[in-house]
């Protein structure tokens, strides 16, 4: 897995909680089936529009509320990476765990606008609006977090480097022991 992502962006708002992105109805459903459900209370039907590749940004308090596995299920959909202006901690975290590329913007929603294409690279921290030709860079992140994202999430790596068996590090991958493995009950 690259550290540098490319791919349309849709854009969403503040205060974007784990409740509205993953919503109680659909916790019990397996993950395919529980993806198509996100942020069905804040876009309905965004999940028949998003592409594999295409990008999250989003403002303020982004994941913010419960541990709920999102991250996740935007692997599940596809979703190559989500930037937000400001990230909840505990969901930055799971971004991190579930290998998803997760990267703080400040003004992301200024800068990007629905149906840009945008170039995040982690490993730099530059970014540009491919659209637009805005570009800048923001603080790269710290080895060890790039590392966990490049190996597809903290199981995956974890077995690569002998902690878990080896065998099981493409199952580690998926959305299920994910979810399963936060928690949720799913």
């Amino acid at each position: 897995m690259t550290l540098a992502i490319t791919g349309k962006v849709w854009v969403f708002g503040n205060d974007l909680n784990t409740d509205a992105m993953y919503p109680a109805f659909a916790m019990k459903m397996d993950p395919p089936e529980a993806a198509k459900h996100v942020f069905y209370e804040v876009r309905p039907g965004w999940t028949d529009e998003v592409s594999p590749g295409d990008i999250v940004v989003a403002g303020k308090n982004f994941g913010l509320g419960s541990s709920r596995p999102v991250a996740a299920l935007f692997t599940e959909l596809g979703v190559a990476g989500l930037v937000a202006e400001e990230f909840n901690s505990l969901f930055f975290r799971n971004a991190v765990n579930a290998g998803l590329p997760a990267m703080t913007l400040p003004e992301a929603t200024t800068i990007f606008s629905e149906g840009d294409t945008g170039t995040f690279d982690l490993g730099s921290g530059a970014w540009r609006n491919d659209t637009t030709g805005a570009t800048g860079s923001v603080p790269r992140l710290p080895d060890l977090i790039l590392d966990i994202i490049s190996s597809g999430g903290v199981l995956p790596r974890l077995a690569a480097q002998g902690y878990l068996p080896a065998e099981l590090g493409d199952l580690l991958r998926s959305s299920t022991v994910t979810i399963r493995g936060a928690g949720s009950g799913a």
